[in-house]
């Protein structure tokens, strides 16, 4: 009988996490606080922009993300339009697709991660009869082990998608 061992994660907490946690517990504040604030700033720095606004899940997240792409004239996101995204993931990724209106297909992962491949995504767009009912690509980041973003990014710029990611459970230190 043949049988794998598979690492699902490695998610490391340290003393320095759990202190940074307590301190938010022990101030009352957790979901409009003062380290919420700092962390909006912080990450609007650091990406770049004006403003950030930190939601209370990732399916908040991906909702006003989804949401907010499609309402903008700048991403070309039609309505009722094919997503593709893993078969693998938390429900909240496929939820949103459906809860915006929008139609997820499945691509294969990886066995050895479980996170969508870049190959099987060219895979499958090439099978397409009808690219236009597509618009919007979708990869999960799984259990702090990160997709290939810089082989995505390329297939979805070939085929004109748009590049959302859900990073819930991304790793810290990946790019």
């Amino acid at each position: 009988m043949f049988s794998i061992r598979i690492q699902v994660g490695d998610l490391k907490i340290g003393t320095d996490e759990k202190n940074a946690i307590n301190h938010v517990l022990d101030s009352g504040r957790i979901s409009e606080g003062e380290k919420v604030k700092e962390f909006e700033h912080k990450w609007a720095k650091f990406v770049e922009t004006k403003y950030s606004v930190a939601t209370s899940s990732g399916t908040g997240a991906l909702l006003v993300g989804l949401n907010s792409s499609i309402a903008s004239d700048d991403f070309n996101i039609k309505k009722d339009s094919n997503v593709i995204t893993t078969p693998l993931t938390y429900a909240s990724t496929v939820n949103t697709i459906k809860l915006i209106n929008m139609n997820p297909i499945f691509v294969d992962i990886y066995p050895s991660n479980f996170v969508i491949t870049p190959e099987n995504i060219k895979k499958h767009l090439k099978s397409v009869d009808d690219l236009e009912k597509y618009s919007l690509l979708l990869p999960a980041h799984l259990m702090d082990y990160a997709c290939d973003m810089n082989k995505i990014k390329k297939i979805s710029k070939k085929y004109g998608l748009f590049l959302a990611k859900d990073s819930a459970t991304s790793p810290w230190n990946y790019s």
